[in-house]
């Protein structure tokens, strides 16, 4: 494999990677109300779970997912689950998050802290949500392919995956530093409210487009 078809995998892939999506809306969610510490974590469970998806598609069990109905759409089940669990989630911490000292909240009083959850705890939830997304199986399996020359070696396939994981850990970690970065604003009741509402629903949405999918 050339240089060449190194950056133009890179390229296409970032151009997939950076279009919002259940990963994304986690890690916006999970940076905005924890802080830069929970979003990395985040980000940094998406990454392993691509790596995941990577050692599979080594192994042949993504195309065998892939080429099984039956496989797929268990899979594909369980994401949709877990993604409907995290927006309902999100929406809820919004309907119930506390107003400070039993007063109305106006855009300029600092929301009440949420109490810190584990790094382990966000990078599990980054971890689950791409692992249990079936379509990230095809990026391996649809785009990978095409920048790959016949017969190539193991050690293609690895630099590509490891470019793959190492170019959505970078952008979903810029992400999160960049939500946390407004922690001020973010630390607004109103518009800690108004996040949890949006990524809730966004997550709802994305679990919803996934039962649709097709292998």
């Amino acid at each position: 494999m050339t240089v060449a078809s190194a950056l133009a995998y890179t390229f296409a892939f970032v151009l997939l990677l950076v279009v919002p999506g259940p990963d994304f809306a986690l890690v916006l969610r999970n940076a905005g109300t924890g802080g830069r510490r929970a979003g990395i974590a985040t980000a940094l469970g998406v990454g392993a779970g691509l790596a995941v998806h990577a050692v599979g598609v080594a192994l042949g069990l993504g195309a065998i997912i892939a080429a099984s109905a039956t496989l797929f759409t268990i899979v594909k089940l369980v994401g949709v689950a877990y993604l409907a669990y995290l927006g309902i989630a999100a929406l809820w911490a919004g309907l119930r998050r506390p107003r400070p000292s039993g007063t109305p909240a106006t855009d300029d009083e600092p929301a009440a802290p949420s109490g810190p959850r584990p790094f382990a705890a966000h990078f599990r939830q980054g971890l689950l949500c791409n692992v249990l997304n079936p379509k990230a199986i095809l990026v391996y399996l649809a785009l990978m392919p095409q920048f790959l020359p016949a017969g190539a070696a193991l050690g293609a396939t690895l630099t590509l995956s490891t470019i793959t994981v190492a170019s959505a850990v970078v952008w979903f970690v810029l992400v999160a530093c960049t939500v946390a970065a407004t922690g001020q604003v973010l630390r607004r009741p109103r518009v800690r409210r108004s996040l949890d509402a949006l990524t809730g629903t966004a997550l709802l949405a994305f679990g919803a487009r996934l039962a649709l999918a097709r292998p």
